[in-house]
């Protein structure tokens, strides 16, 4: 049986019994050098796809996370790219790189994340976390839209701080090109971007009419004690989660990885095009999840920040 195996609220799921072949499929996850994204490539791996894309931006890490894969998926066609989402031309670099070996990509998860780290700029001017968990997966995204299959699946990984905002502004847009901890506390800027993963998917199967069988979805894992939680923490907020909250509520990642297991790989009937998921397979529309004005907004401003990137 699958160490992934658990049964849970909603879906039971059991990817060493509910995934079906993966025969023919190329698969690509971000952030697979540890957690959720390694977890998720050890899995899918084990279902026989025709190609799996493990990307990082570490190198060291990421080609020892694809040699424990390859290990335990001996003989299945697995890649390391190197990709560092906070700069855009190292995700067009990586984008090129993978679009000249691939014809077709079946499944995208969007996993990688920073969380709660100290406030600083990307190269091209935006906030650290808005720009690594939001605008570099939105331009891969983009860039890769030429080899998405037909019935693409992709999921990206939100979480559940969603529902933890405070009242006032969900995303404070004048701050995303500032790294002050006085305007937004590193927390909340996490929180910011993972508000922003769950309404792009909202938006991108509004707007995305060129390709209507594309299915993507946002996904909650949970509360995972992955090492997003061991990184030098930013501020006190992030310290108190670390010592106090991490080890009272958060699961095991083998828990955590099951949601975005089921919504990579289960049939597309299972699926509402641009939804949100909680554990596992629970979808959820309320509070900022229906919040359709801020959506429209985080559209337009995702598409200014981007323009002429892709």
């Amino acid at each position: 049986m699958s160490e992934y195996a658990t049964k849970a609220a909603g879906v039971t799921f059991d990817p060493a019994k509910d995934i079906a072949s993966l025969a023919g499929k190329t698969i690509l996850i971000t952030g697979t050098n540890s957690g959720l994204g390694k977890a998720s490539a050890l899995e899918l791996a084990q279902n026989g796809p025709a190609q799996l894309w493990m990307t990082a931006r570490d190198s060291v890490k990421g080609q020892e996370a694809l040699e424990e894969v390859k290990k335990a998926a001996p003989g299945v066609n697995v890649a390391f790219q190197e990709l560092d989402l906070s700069s855009f031309d190292k995700v067009k670099a990586a984008a090129a790189a993978v679009k000249s070996s691939t014809k077709k990509l079946d499944i995208v998860i969007l996993n990688a994340g920073l969380m709660g780290c100290a406030p600083s700029l990307t190269p091209d001017g935006f906030e650290i976390q808005m720009a690594t968990n939001h605008l570099g997966h939105v331009l891969l995204l983009k860039l890769l839209q030429p080899i998405l299959a037909p019935d693409a699946r992709i999921v990206s990984l939100s979480s559940s701080a969603w529902k933890h905002s405070p009242p006032g502004k969900k995303i404070d847009f004048d701050t995303l090109r500032t790294a002050s901890n006085d305007a937004v506390p590193p927390v909340m800027r996490y929180l910011q971007s993972k508000i922003a993963n769950l309404l792009y998917a909202q938006q991108y199967a509004k707007h995305n009419s060129e390709h209507p069988n594309h299915v993507i979805v946002s996904v909650n894992p949970g509360e995972v004690n992955t090492n997003l939680f061991t990184r030098e923490p930013g501020d006190e907020h992030m310290k108190r989660l670390q010592t106090e909250v991490v080890p009272k509520l958060a699961r095991p990642i083998a828990d955590g990885v099951k949601n975005q297991l089921w919504a990579a790989t289960t049939d597309a009937a299972n699926l509402s095009n641009g939804a949100h998921y909680a554990p596992v397979g629970v979808e959820e529309k309320w509070g900022v999840a229906d919040d359709e004005e801020l959506a429209n907004q985080l559209w337009a401003w995702t598409e200014e920040a981007l323009a002429g990137q892709a």
